[in-house]
């Protein structure tokens, strides 16, 4: 699992990126919020979309995921485990 955060400020096209711990584009401290740990982007993304809902995948830590990525299934979000 790793962890994920998602940046306070959205980009200039208004976005809201979330990002890996690793990151080289993490923000700083002040200027995101700590997600948790997740299994897949697409888990981490889904609840970043609950607090910013114009979320995305950053493009340098996350750039394999973005195509990836689809909504998660209504019932898939009752029964997941984290």
């Amino acid at each position: 699992m790793k962890l994920y955060y998602v940046n306070r400020n959205p980009n200039q096209i208004g976005n809201h990126e979330l990002h890996l711990a690793t990151c080289n584009h993490l923000p700083n401290i002040f200027n995101r919020v700590c997600l948790g740990d997740y299994k897949t982007p697409h888990e981490a993304l889904h609840d970043a979309k609950k607090i910013y809902p114009s979320a995305t995948v950053c493009n340098t830590c996350l750039e394999n995921h973005n195509e990836k990525i689809k909504p998660i299934p209504f019932y898939k979000k009752w029964f997941r485990k984290k």
